[in-house]
């Protein structure tokens, strides 16, 4: 149950099922959080270094982007007046 005036749940009695529903919303929400302050913990959690993964990533695409770079292309602008 959400408090609305105070923006958290509220700490009224509730049976046990919905005390224990209301514990994992509150947990879920406090990792949101984190995420949302942090995005690249999601990497770190997992051990993936972030600067190697962008590099890697940044070059795959360079990579991709030099071989198809004499293929014509249908967005070419003419300047066929």
């Amino acid at each position: 149950m959400l408090d609305e005036q105070e923006g958290e749940f509220s700490e009224k009695i509730l049976p046990w099922k919905e005390k224990f529903e209301a514990d994992k919303w509150k947990a879920l929400y406090g990792i949101g959080a984190r995420f949302d302050e942090n995005p690249l913990l999601f990497f770190e959690l997992r051990g993936i270094d972030v600067g190697r993964f962008v590099d890697v990533t940044l070059a795959n695409c360079v990579e991709s982007m030099l071989e198809n770079a004499d293929a014509p292309s249908e967005r070419i602008i003419n300047d066929d007046h």
